[in-house]
């Protein structure tokens, strides 16, 4: 993914993140998602912890912005959410672009297909399309199950957690299996 994310910089000769911006952040109203959090909005992000609960800094990983580097409030995740589940007719380029990812292109193993970034699992019969991630002390999931118009987030403070288990058995739960 983050390979991607530098080709597509390349390609369009400007930043990831104001591509990302123009395309799909700013339509969404996505104002708190960044590559790097800027220091006006320091005092948003929530104090990290490791698996062992000591308390870590908040220090993206990595070089490569697309291959998991996001902050994202509560907030945006759930704009994203909600264009995911293709609940924003008024932007159809986005969605168009959102289903696109969320198509299956490589079959993983017997139970998971990979779309672009999403996980395509067949839980308990019922599709799931879903997201794991996390920052240094962060752990996150963002799960949906389309044909029942059914979503979740998951966004913990503590690194390398069980965000997925827990999203998971939500969205479970919340299909009534």
């Amino acid at each position: 993914m983050g390979l991607l994310g530098y080709a597509i910089a390349a390609c369009e000769k400007r930043p990831l993140i104001e591509v990302w911006d123009r395309q799909f952040l700013g339509p969404l109203e996505m104002r708190h998602t960044f590559f790097e959090v800027p220091p006006q909005a320091a005092n948003l992000v929530a104090q990290g912890y490791g698996p062992k609960g000591s308390p870590v800094a908040h220090i993206p990983l990595g070089g490569w912005p697309a291959g998991g580097r996001l902050s994202s409030s509560g907030r945006d995740m759930g704009k994203f959410l909600t264009a995911n589940l293709g609940q924003r007719p008024d932007l159809p380029a986005v969605t168009s672009a959102m289903q696109r990812a969320q198509k299956p292109y490589f079959k993983a193993s017997a139970k998971m297909m990979q779309g672009l970034a999403w996980q395509r699992v067949k839980l308990e019969g019922q599709l799931v399309i879903d997201k794991n991630g996390g920052l240094t002390g962060t752990s996150t999931y963002i799960g949906m199950m389309p044909q029942r118009h059914l979503g979740v987030g998951v966004m913990a403070n503590r690194g390398k957690c069980t965000a997925t288990a827990v999203g998971r058995k939500l969205l479970l739960a919340l299909a009534g299996k």
